[in-house]
């Protein structure tokens, strides 16, 4: 595809929060800046308040683009769906991209799809095809959703694996791209510093939103073996909203008396409270128990943060080739195995990583690149 091409993108952006927000602007001005005119269609309304765990679905400050956003489509109100498919097709795009990360917007999607003209190609840019929570009809509503597209391209080779076994469409991947757009790097101690963290104490961190299947809980039970069975120094400080039951957490951290040593930060961290989270950890876990990737991880590798996770869905194709990454099972008793050798380990070095990562420019030319002629 050699022409310039009118693309939309499909999905959440500015002021809505999140990683699929923050990377559909980055997605969106990959392709504006390889001379593409591109537009974002988000929400009016997203999720139905009753739905939402989160204290609010918007960010307090806008991230700034110069890609346009409209926000158009109401997520849930299928009465409004028919003026803006009506829009949609009056827009002529080459290309419409609908971001698919779970099977809540299948009949939305598909309703938009059907309906924008033979003309144009509808891509489905897919984070995850088994969600991380359990969603009634979730094979119906994905195959509602793949029947509507013309072809699909996926986040990782996991993925990718997961949707070519229900679809003879052409499906692709690339790997997710490392942020463009974060604060600069940190040192730990001045990261430390600013968050009033001890400077001399192993401090692991888990970092983001909290969800039932990110294995809170087994990393607090992890905790739990390292301090009865080998007495070593650390904390655990976690940083994001909760959007499962902050109890739980509370009350499984005071059974094993480890209240001085777990600390729980439940706020939507900003992108530079974040960079100092991430900066300020001797080792960032995610003990995940369901998953796909992680844009966590690839702000890990980022600023060059030792990276524990579990052999779960694509979170070790993620730090495959990255030193600083270690992989276990996802159990407590592994956890617990794999901080003890790592914070244990003195021979660690803090050299910085310099490779190639994957960026935007890419994952927006391998996009372009396969799409069906």
């Amino acid at each position: 595809m050699g022409k310039p091409l009118k693309i939309i993108l499909i999905g959440p952006a500015p002021p809505f929060r999140g990683g699929i927000s923050d990377t559909q602007v980055l997605l969106a001005e990959a392709l504006q800046n390889e001379g593409h005119q591109v537009s974002l269609w988000s929400f009016t309304q997203q999720y139905p308040k009753i739905f939402f765990p989160g204290k609010t679905q918007r960010q307090k400050k806008n991230q700034s683009t110069s890609v346009p956003i409209r926000q158009m489509i109401h997520g849930f109100a299928p009465w409004q769906w028919l003026r803006i498919s009506n829009l949609l097709k009056k827009e002529k795009a080459d290309l419409i991209i609908f971001r698919y990360w779970t099977p809540f917007f299948a009949p939305c999607w598909a309703f938009l799809a059907r309906r924008v003209g033979f003309k144009t190609i509808r891509l489905g840019l897919v984070d995850n095809w088994t969600p991380h929570e359990n969603y009634i009809g979730t094979k119906y509503l994905n195959r509602f959703f793949a029947n509507s597209m013309d072809a699909f391209m996926c986040l990782s080779p996991y993925v990718a694996q997961q949707l070519q076994k229900n679809t003879p469409k052409k499906v692709w991947w690339s790997p997710h791209p490392l942020p463009e757009n974060l604060p600069p790097k940190k040192s730990k101690s001045k990261a430390r510093k600013n968050l009033g963290w001890p400077q001399d104490t192993p401090t692991l961190v888990f970092a983001g939103l909290v969800r039932e299947y990110k294995g809170l809980d087994h990393l607090i039970e992890a905790c739990r073996f390292i301090r009865e069975t080998r007495g070593i120094r650390f904390e655990l400080r976690v940083g994001g909203a909760f959007y499962s039951p902050i109890t739980p957490y509370q009350k499984q951290i005071r059974a094993a008396g480890l209240e001085s040593s777990v600390h729980l930060n439940d706020a939507f961290l900003s992108p530079k409270e974040l960079r100092d989270y991430i900066c300020a950890a001797s080792l960032l876990v995610l003990p995940y128990k369901r998953g796909t990737q992680s844009g966590i991880i690839a702000q890990g590798i980022y600023y060059n943060t030792p990276l524990l996770v579990t052999n779960i869905g694509g979170l070790a194709e993620q730090i495959q080739d990255y030193p600083k990454g270690f992989v276990v099972e996802s159990s407590a008793k592994a956890l617990a195995q794999g901080i003890e050798k790592i914070l244990e380990n003195k021979s660690q070095k803090d050299n910085s990583w310099a490779t190639e990562h994957p960026n935007w420019k890419t994952f927006a030319q391998t996009l372009l690149a396969g799409i069906p002629q």
